[in-house]
């Protein structure tokens, strides 16, 4: 049953969350970026016809793909800088709310869990490390022995 239950645990606790971000960021940071991108590049002077190579060029991620793109300048670059990053901050700022979901749920579950002193004993189930008692004048032929 402990396995199951660690299952469970490392499930919610992990994976569950981390997926549902990773959707939720994924998805707005699409939204996001030519949302944001577009009309900054547009009104710093890049022409329309060059938007889709500008999409290219940041998939390939490189300087030198955004420095082909037709019309680029330096100007262009520091307006899609800007845009870049707000887009990137619109997306994370979804996700953190999300996360408050689940900060809120956590606290809803820990007033129901009960307390678990009841198992903290001092009971070992398995003898972990065994002394021998040596009576003074017998040979000893084991390392844990406890002269007496």
């Amino acid at each position: 049953m402990s396995s199951v239950h660690e299952t469970i645990r490392d499930y919610t606790d992990r994976d569950l969350p981390v997926s549902i971000y990773l959707s939720v960021y994924t998805e707005r940071l699409n939204a996001f970026l030519p949302r944001n991108i577009v009309p900054a590049v547009e009104n710093a002077g890049l022409p329309a016809s060059s938007i889709p190579a500008l999409f290219s060029a940041m998939t390939n991620g490189t300087a030198s793909a955004l420095q082909g793109v037709p019309g680029m300048n330096d100007n262009i670059l520091a307006a899609l800088d800007i845009a870049t990053k707000s887009a990137y901050v619109s997306a994370f700022r979804i996700v953190y709310l999300c996360s408050i979901s689940f900060g809120g749920l956590s606290i809803i579950v820990a007033f129901f869990t009960q307390g678990v002193d009841k198992y903290m004993t001092s009971f070992v189930n398995k003898t972990i490390h065994k002394f021998h008692i040596l009576i003074i004048g017998e040979k000893a032929d084991a390392g844990n022995e406890v002269a007496v």
